[in-house]
């Protein structure tokens, strides 16, 4: 496969909702980790578990219909998903992409109202 010209804007596209998605994710986990120390064994665990839920190593399209709901709602499948549109076919998926964006943002609005809500009592925990 050679790069085509969908690369130039779509690795940016995806990587900005990749960052974002991450952001958020990492802002709620490192923010509760302070007060609950046992999260960090629950958060690879819920790695784990995701990363089997995600078509990484499959594609989407092997999963049975009673189970396609597995993909519709992790929000990890959206980002895989987007890379492999991309590189494989040269194709942004925008629906996959708009879930990625939408996911990213929700969690990242959520993750700075924990984060706003619990900074005053950080230095008391450490």
């Amino acid at each position: 496969m050679s790069p085509s010209l969908s690369w130039v804007w779509g690795i940016p596209l995806i990587a900005i909702g990749q960052v974002i998605f991450t952001f958020g994710v990492s802002i709620i986990f490192s923010t509760l980790n302070l007060f609950f120390r046992d999260l960090e064994r629950f958060v690879s665990l819920g790695i784990m578990l995701m990363f089997y839920c995600t078509p990484i190593l499959y594609a989407s399209d092997m999963i049975p219909e009673k189970f396609s709901w597995i993909i519709t709602y992790n929000p990890l499948a959206s980002m895989i998903l987007s890379w492999r549109d991309l590189f494989m076919n040269g194709t942004l998926n925008y629906e996959y992409i708009s879930i990625l964006y939408f996911t990213g943002i929700i969690l990242t609005v959520v993750g700075l109202s924990i984060f706003n809500k619990l900074k005053y009592r950080f230095a008391e925990i450490l």
